[in-house]
Parts: C-alpha cells; structure tokens; sequence
C-alpha cells in the first residue's frame, strides 16, 4: 500500500469547483435576497411521485437520510418530496454569521445583537414554505436530526405558518459511552420543533436525560433504511465476496486499524484465485477515491465502491470484516460471517463498542480476530469458502435487537407514518 498518496488532480478540481459553485449561491442570495434564495430552493426539490388525497411531508434531505426516504416513499401513504440540507446551508450561510452556523451551539446565538439574522431566517422560511404550499400543500416538515442548523429557517416559517416541524433522527447513539459523551453534549440545548422518531431506546435516553426533549416528543419507530431486508433473502449466489467495511474515519474510532486491516485485505486479495471477490465498502465518494489511493493499482479481485447497495452485496457475501458500525449490524439480517478486528486502537475500552468482545451472547455470532494474524487467517478460510456455519437467524436477530428497534409485526417505515400522522392530527387541533 502507498505510505502516502495525493488527491487525483481530476478530483481536487472537481471539489475546487464545487466550491466556486456555492460561493456563487450566497453571493447571489446577497444580491437578490429571499426571493431569490426561494426560486433556487423551489428548482432543486425532488417531488417524487405526489397523490392526492394523501398527507404531504416535506424533507429537510442529508445523504445518509436517502435510504429512510427510499423506504418511507415504498411502503407508506404519504407523499415524501425533499429539499437538501446542504441547499438550506448555502442559502441561509449568505444571511448569517458563522457562529450561527455550528450544530447545537446555533442556540446561544438567541441575543438582541443577532436579532435581525434570527429575523432573516424567519423571512426566508415563510417565503420559501408559502411559495411550496402554492404549489403543493404541505402537512408537516421532517428535519433528520434535532440540532441542524441548517433546518432554523424553515422551522420558523413552519411555526408561523402552523406546519408540525419533526425529525426522523437519522443516527443512533448505541455505543455505552455516547449516554453519558452525547448526553452532555446535548445538555443545554433544547429541542424547538415538535416530535422526534428514533432508531431505538439509547437514542431516546440520550435525548430525554439531556433535557433536549420531553419524554412525550420522542417516539421509537426503529430505523426505516433497514425494512428492505425484510424482503431481502439470506444468501445468495454467486457466494464469493469477503468484504471490509470502510472505517477509515477517526469518528468510528479505530483509523490505525483500518489501514492495517485494508493492508492485509489487499494482501489475502492479491495472492488469492479463483472468483472470489475482495470489496471494501467505502461511505461515499471521497472516501472511495482516497482508499484507493492508499491501496494503489487494484487487480480484477478487487474492489473499492460506495455506490452498491448493501442489500445486493451481503447476501453474496461469506464475510464481512467491520468496525462500530450499524452497517455491521446489517450484514446480521444475511448469512454471512462477521469479523471485527480487536488489537491496537480497535481493542477499545469496552463502553465504546458497539459489539463487545467480553459478551458471551455474541460468541459464534461475531468473531472477535486479536491479531493481524488472526484477520489474515479468518480472510484466507473465507476466500477458500472455509468458513464454519453461521449463527442461526434467531440468534442474529437477538444481537440486533439488543442494538436498535426492528418490529415484528409491523415495518419501522409504518410506525414512522403513524408518528408522523398523528403529529398532523394534534396539529389540526391547535
């Protein structure tokens, strides 16, 4: 693997011009006002398929939203049509100050001397909301976190116009030591919408035992993105894929044991034959450009991608190799094996994993390798479909649902419409 790598000049000028493209947003948002910021934001919304007769919702869209979206849009009754998050940043970023600008702390910003911002904002979402309300009808809007700034401006507008303002949180705080991490870091602030879905209990405590949200606002609906696999099957064929799971960013805690299990991954790859296919999952676009840069020339077995869907890969694949990732607890809805290295800087204090090595409830679930050895050989006995049986479907469903809700006898994308419809009723009589 490359020691060091350099940005393909192709991909430092493509980011050089995006962000020539948003300098020109806000400088026109400057000149031509709410009016214009309005006219733009109208263009770049995605309607999707609107009925009659059905409550509308309207989207506040971050990208790790679009699979809820994708789901909600299959199996609900309502019509779901979204505008970007990162449109609503560029727009407002032209009217306000920077430190208005920072998740969460955007609140301490609620003085006389940034009234006038504060104002703006409230302009802005009235015009933008009343301008889509003349095009479509609008029952509520859906934020996909509690503390987005990006989302003030159309949470004053919905207030003023009376539109239920809610969010669907698209993350789950699962990790033990995010109670007490994320639990302080949300003390302090306070929710201003109306009510919150989340992906299960932990995310609920945090937010309730912070103060950010009422007990009564906040409603577990477990995640909507994970209702495909109701559908998806087990294993598929062909069965030759062992993959990696990019967790390449310090967020997820271990970045030195990434990079050393994607070298021994590009290693096991480059002297195994037959058809077995070697794929790491990247998170996006950036992330899949700088892997491969890390890893260099890539043979026919190999693969980086962010773009296929992981329930088309994991049902054909004998292995997944991860690390403090829901996309781990997905690969638990399949057959295939799970590895999750534990040496180095993954071998964590055990309240900052989302699998724990020490609970005997996961054993012959989750394999814990306490080695770059030990990985290298769980990789070889894959790419040789040498693996013993997996867990059983029971028991794999346990361990997920120790992680997050998953309903039974009804989708997560059918209690998110619940919530959703009975916001709308309770607003209807205010």
């Amino acid at each position: 693997m490359n020691a060091g790598y350099a940005i393909p000049l192709d991909v430092r000028f493509s980011r050089a011009s995006t962000r020539a493209k948003v300098t020109l947003v806000r400088t026109l948002c400057r000149v031509f006002g709410v009016p214009g910021a309005t006219r733009f934001l109208l263009s770049t919304i995605d309607w999707g398929e609107l009925k009659p007769g059905r409550p509308s919702v309207l989207c506040l869209y971050r990208p790790l939203f679009a699979k809820d979206l994708e789901q909600l849009r299959l199996r609900t009754d309502i019509n779901w049509l979204y505008v970007k998050n990162e449109f609503l940043a560029h727009v407002q970023s032209a009217w306000v100050p920077p430190e208005m600008r920072i998740e969460a702390e955007y609140q301490k910003t609620h003085l006389p001397q940034y009234e006038k911002h504060w104002q703006q904002l409230e302009r802005f979402g009235v015009a933008f909301l009343g301008a889509l309300q003349r095009r479509w009808p609008i029952d509520a809007v859906l934020a996909s976190h509690i503390d987005y700034w990006h989302g003030e401006g159309v949470r004053l507008g919905a207030r003023r116009l009376g539109i239920p303002f809610l969010a669907l949180c698209r993350e789950h705080m699962c990790l033990p030591i995010e109670q007490e991490t994320v639990r302080r870091f949300f003390t302090g602030f306070q929710w201003e919408g109306d009510g919150v879905a989340v992906f299960g209990q932990s995310t609920k405590n945090i937010f309730v035992n912070s103060g950010a949200c009422r007990a009564d606002q906040v409603v577990v609906t477990g995640p909507p993105r994970l209702d495909i696999w109701r559908e998806v099957p087990r294993r598929a064929e062909p069965n030759n894929i062992v993959m990696l799971l990019s967790y390449r960013d310090p967020d997820y805690r271990a970045p030195h044991s990434f990079l050393e299990a994607l070298r021994i991954f590009h290693e096991v790859a480059a002297r195994s034959g037959g058809d077995t296919l070697f794929w790491v999952k990247s998170k996006d676009r950036k992330d899949t450009e700088e892997i491969r840069a890390l890893v260099g020339a890539t043979g026919r077995n190999f693969i980086v991608d962010h773009e296929a869907p992981l329930y088309e890969l994991f049902p054909r694949t004998r292995l997944v190799v991860g690390f403090n990732s829901l996309s781990v607890v997905e690969a638990l809805f399949t057959s295939a094996q799970i590895a999750i290295p534990c040496w180095g800087d993954a071998d964590r204090p055990r309240e900052e994993l989302m699998f724990n090595p020490d609970d005997r409830s996961l054993d012959g679930v989750v394999d814990f390798p306490r080695s770059p050895d030990a990985l290298r050989e769980q990789l070889t006995r894959a790419a040789a479909a040498r693996l013993s049986d997996p867990a059983s479907p029971a028991a794999r469903r346990e361990v997920i649902e120790k992680i997050l809700h998953y309903p039974h006898d009804h989708s997560c994308s059918q209690a998110v419409e619940r919530f959703v419809g009975e916001q709308i009723r309770r607003a209807s009589r205010r």
